[in-house]
C-alpha cells in the first residue's frame, strides 16, 4: 500500500519504458508498444515443505520482440533502506525464473531494478556481499 502510487504511475507503459531506458539501458531500447503486463506474484512452497508463501513485485513487465517474450523487466520501489534488498531481488528473480520451468514455457531473461525514494541517501549496500 505504501507504494502505491509510484506502481499505479509505472503500470503506464510510456512511464515504464522511460524509466528504463534513461536508468537501466541508458538509451531508447524498449517502446511502450514492446510492453505486456507481467506476473507480479509468485507462490513458493516454504523451508518447513507443507506451507505455501507468496511475494510481490512492484512492477513487471514483459518486453516482446518478433513475436516471443525477450525478457521481463521489474521495478521494486523502496522508501526506506533494507540492507537484504539484494536478497529479496534475487528471489523475485527465481520466482520468476521458477514459473518459467514449470510452465515449460520458453526461456527469458529477468531484470530487476530499485528504485529508491528515500531522504536520505542510501548506505546498506547494493550487492550481497555489502
Amino acid at each position: 500500500a505504501k507504494d502505491r502510487a509510484e506502481k499505479y504511475l509505472e503500470d503506464y507503459n510510456d512511464v515504464f519504458a522511460d524509466i528504463n531506458n534513461a536508468l537501466v539501458f541508458q538509451k531508447e531500447l524498449i517502446t511502450p508498444e514492446q510492453l505486456l503486463p507481467g506476473s507480479t506474484e509468485t507462490v513458493y512452497k516454504a523451508e518447513d515443505g507443507e506451507s505455501l508463501k507468496e511475494q510481490r513485485r512492484d512492477c513487471a513487465k514483459y518486453v516482446r520482440g518478433a513475436n516471443t517474450i525477450l525478457c521481463l523487466v521489474g521495478l521494486e520501489n523502496q522508501t526506506l533502506e533494507d540492507k537484504d534488498m539484494a536478497i529479496r531481488v534475487l528471489g523475485y528473480d527465481y520466482g520468476s525464473y521458477r514459473e518459467q520451468i514449470a510452465g515449460g514455457t520458453e526461456r527469458y531473461g529477468v531484470i530487476s531494478t530499485v528504485l529508491y525514494f528515500g531522504e536520505k541517501p542510501w548506505k546498506s549496500g547494493s550487492s550481497i556481499k555489502e
